[in-house]
């Protein structure tokens, strides 16, 4: 009688064991599960401008981090956002994890088929405007440090009119076409922030350079492959018609070092 009721209490605890460990693999499954979306829902980018929108009423004097902690601690309490921890401290990045595989495919889905339809429009004005600017501007700085070198003050003030001129010029065209895309960038601002945020607070990327190439893995190159629509977008965000760049500049700026 006492082998058999021993027997039974092994084989219930090897069943209680069992189910132990079946339940502790589900809990370990479960927190790796993200339940933040990128792109972020409508809803997440809504609450995103309203605390942004209620951080830029409040005086200013704290540094960045100071004054979007409650951004970030809102969005996290919103469920739009996965962990404060690392956008408001440095820690170092786990770019390898599932989380972060996950994520970069969710965030390459969402950007890459806008910068495919972007990009041909931002090459074709590096092409035909910005490079040639460019080149004229050099030239004609090259000239204005000849013309003091020689002391020739009348053809320095000469070249520097025309560099003024040229630099106008420049600086209408890049405006219109700022102007002509805008529309297309715009509406995509808040949710490419989010994004980045997302793979910062995963610990997929540092905070401190969308283009941090010393992190490697998917994220990375994700932001990689799609920089010149990602940063266009977040730098064109903004809460309001009287919005100014001040918050974009903060935006931007979370995750750097303070």
């Amino acid at each position: 009688m006492m082998a058999a009721g021993s027997d039974t209490v092994n084989r219930m605890g090897r069943i209680l064991g069992g189910a132990l460990l079946a339940i502790g693999l589900t809990l370990c499954v479960s927190s790796t599960a993200r339940a933040v979306e990128i792109p972020a829902t409508a809803e997440c980018q809504t609450t995103f401008k309203e605390l942004i929108q209620k951080g830029s009423e409040k005086p200013r004097g704290k540094s960045v981090r100071a004054g979007l902690k409650p951004v970030v601690t809102g969005l996290v309490e919103a469920g739009c956002l996965s962990d404060a921890a690392p956008m408001l401290r440095d820690k170092k990045p786990m770019p390898f994890s599932e989380q972060c595989a996950a994520a970069a495919s969710e965030a390459q889905q969402y950007w890459g088929p806008l910068t495919a339809r972007a990009r041909p429009w931002m090459k074709a004005f590096e092409r035909k405007v910005r490079k040639p600017f460019r080149k004229r501007s050099n030239r004609l700085w090259a000239k204005i440090d000849r013309a003091e070198r020689k002391g020739q003050d009348r053809r320095s003030r000469a070249l520097l009119k025309k560099l003024e001129r040229v630099s106008g010029k420049f600086l209408k065209r890049n405006s219109n076409f700022v102007d002509r895309v805008t529309p297309f960038f715009e509406p995509h601002a808040a949710a490419s922030i989010l994004g980045f945020w997302e793979l910062v607070s995963l610990r997929c990327v540092g905070g401190g350079d969308v283009l941090d190439s010393k992190t490697g893995g998917p994220a990375q190159r994700v932001l990689r492959k799609n920089f010149d629509f990602v940063w266009s977008a977040m730098f064109l965000f903004s809460v309001g018609e009287d919005d100014n760049s001040a918050s974009t500049s903060a935006v931007l700026a979370l995750g750097q070092k303070q």
